[in-house]
């Protein structure tokens, strides 16, 4: 999963919808990084930067992958 990490602080989470990606969100992060914030936005699979994964993707999988994400940095 691709995503863009910057800042910290505590952590503000950004996902972005269908069909857009996380430069959607290139804004809101630098105000909030600059702003004490740490801030985490990834592209969902198949969007933006992240693999495109064959079959259906479901609200769950993209849940799953978030959850996945924040473990991997490590955040609860």
């Amino acid at each position: 999963m691709a995503y863009d990490d910057e800042g910290g602080g505590d952590t503000l989470l950004f996902v972005h919808g269908h069909p857009f990606n996380r430069s959607m969100w290139r804004p809101q992060m630098e105000h909030f990084s600059a702003s004490g914030w740490r801030v985490i936005a990834p592209d969902l699979r198949g969007y933006g930067d992240s693999a495109v994964v064959p079959g259906k993707t479901t609200l769950d999988q993209f849940a799953r992958d978030i959850c996945a994400l924040l473990d991997r940095l490590e955040l609860d």
